[in-house]
């Protein structure tokens, strides 16, 4: 029997993969359903090209094809024999599907094609007990007989085909449901991603062009930098070359005079009569008046070395700078990722959105949120890169503050200490600021504190200076913010808004400022390394200066820190 179905399914069509129906061989010697290969051959009309699925052989003209009736004959005489030999057909159909019903095949149209194959209709049996597989077992997900029931599946869930058929035909239309719903959403996507790229790509190249606009204006300000440092040089060259000229001509003014004097002296020693001597030493000229010693080029020289190590240390910044900003940019970029995926936001202003807000995203990387790396320096070796030992500005300070050690120290005073007056100063709150605006690139410093309770922060110069109201207070403005140690904790104070800090008390204070990136963070530090207390996120619009603000409490001070 074995042999019989072997040679039954040699009588497969290769387009259709069933039973040859009305099968017809090709000149070179394969054969179709005659339906089917017509069919093949209609689809490629256009291109005039006929040619065989199997061996991909060619026929110009199309061939005239008829029935193979000796074929016919053939499977017809093997399909009797197989009926003969065969008591009743077996389901081969897998055990957790229901069978197709007995006559599907007959139900079919001369035209129509079933997805799975058909078996000859013919009751499905039980293998084991020979009896109709009329119930379905939702255990075990298969068939079985009513002998099957009361035996291997005795209390088992057992329901009718058809029941089963109806459950599982829901869950189908479900699955159905969703199928269409994800194919029509991937159809708008498909549809709205590339405007999207387009629009992306838009944004791009503008951000290039602006890039590119960018990087002239600073090479344009370098050139220009460099233009006006070499016409200083010249100019200092010019003055110094005229000052010279003007000492070379003055020292020859009094090299002559030198001279003629010393033919005086010569001739008033070669007199031999006293009283003619006498007359003679009398009418001598007033001495000689020496301009003294001129050092020739000697300030020049020290101006010229100092333009010198400020160009290096210019070229320096510069490089580092250049380091860092290409680090971030390389940061934003590879953390931004690739394009995300398209939203449900309908029509080209939604996707114009999501390419702006991803446009946003790539130009200011991690800083639009939490989840990226931050961009403040963790360990303070990081933070010592930007190192900045700011000084007091003493005309800023409260007449009761006594400023010190080259300006690196203030303590507060019960006395008054006598500060001329000044524009900048103080009148109420007992505060003092750093004589050093901060812009631009990032600076870092760190500061000492001993007593009862400090504020350390950044200011605009804009602070006010006279009233006794928030305006003039350090933290309680839009002109400034102020960490504040209160004898208990910690608190960042702006806008006249407190926001409490877990951390430590730290009686040494780092501060870190990036301008750039609109970072303000404060730091403890302990043993020569730093723990964060906070950071601020705002958009700077002008130098910063660092600012101190005492408290009540006499010897209360601040020591700005040198940094190694």
């Amino acid at each position: 029997m074995a042999s019989l179905g072997c040679s039954e399914l040699e009588f497969n069509c290769s387009v259709c993969l069933e039973t040859l129906h009305e099968p017809a061989t090709l000149p070179c010697g394969h054969t179709y359903c005659l339906p089917c290969i017509q069919s093949h051959w209609d689809r490629g009309e256009a291109k005039k090209v006929y040619s065989c699925p199997q061996c991909r052989q060619t026929f110009s003209p199309r061939p005239r094809l008829a029935k193979n009736t000796l074929l016919v004959e053939a499977m017809e005489k093997l399909k009797i024999r197989v009926q003969e030999v065969s008591p009743a057909p077996i389901c081969l159909a897998a055990p957790s599907l229901p069978c197709a019903p007995l006559g599907d095949e007959m139900n079919e149209g001369p035209g129509e094609r079933s997805l799975y194959p058909k078996l000859p209709g013919n009751p499905r049996l039980c293998p084991d007990h020979q009896r109709p597989l009329d119930l379905f077992c939702r255990n075990d997900q298969q068939c079985i007989c009513n002998m099957c029931k009361n035996h291997e599946h005795k209390g088992h869930c057992v329901v009718s085909p058809e029941e089963e058929k109806k459950e599982k035909e829901r869950e189908v239309a479900k699955m159905l449901a969703d199928m269409q719903g994800k194919i029509q959403q991937k159809e708008r996507d498909l549809q709205r991603l590339p405007q999207t790229a387009r629009m992306y790509k838009d944004f791009s190249q503008a951000l290039q062009r602006e890039s590119g606009q960018i990087f002239a204006e600073l090479v344009l300000n370098v050139e220009q930098m460099s233009t006006q440092v070499n016409e200083l040089l010249c100019s200092r060259e010019s003055a110094a070359s005229t000052s010279c000229e003007g000492q070379i001509q003055r020292l020859e003014q009094e090299v002559a005079q030198l001279r003629r004097r010393d033919e005086e002296l010569h001739w008033l020693m070669r007199i031999q009569d006293s009283v003619c001597f006498l007359k003679n030493f009398q009418m001598l000229e007033a001495p000689f008046q020496d301009g003294g010693d001129m050092k020739v080029g000697a300030d020049s020289e020290d101006a010229l070395r100092a333009v010198k190590a400020i160009l290096v240390e210019l070229r320096v910044k510069l490089q580092e700078l250049l380091k860092a900003s290409t680090a971030r940019l390389l940061q934003a970029l590879n953390d931004t990722g690739p394009l995300p995926p398209v939203s449900s936001n309908a029509g080209a202003e939604g996707a114009q959105n999501e390419v702006r807000q991803l446009f946003q995203m790539t130009v200011s990387g991690a800083s639009a949120s939490s989840s990226p790396p931050a961009l403040e320096p963790k360990t303070r070796d990081e933070l010592l890169k930007y190192r900045f030992e700011p000084t007091l500005d003493l005309n800023t300070a409260y007449r009761h503050i006594r400023v010190s050690e080259k300006d690196r120290k203030a303590t507060l005073r019960a006395e008054i200490q006598g500060h001329p007056e000044h524009p900048d100063r103080f009148q109420y709150w007992r505060q003092i600021l750093c004589r050093e605006p901060l812009a631009g690139s990032p600076y870092y410093w760190e500061v000492e504190w001993n007593g009862q309770k400090i504020t350390v922060g950044v200011t605009y110069k804009e602070l006010g200076r006279k009233g006794s109201d928030d305006s003039c207070r350090l933290g309680h403005n839009n002109q400034s913010w102020g960490l504040y140690w209160s004898g208990t904790g910690f608190s960042v104070w702006h806008s006249g808004k407190e926001t409490t800090v877990t951390g430590p008390k730290a009686r040494r204070i780092g501060v870190y400022v990036d301008q750039q990136m609109g970072i303000l963070a404060f730091y403890g530090v302990f043993n020569n390394q730093v723990q964060l207390l906070h950071v601020v996120q705002a958009s700077f619009s002008g130098p910063l200066y660092p600012g101190f603000r005492f408290w009540s409490g006499a010897g209360s001070s601040i020591t700005l820190c040198e940094l190694d």
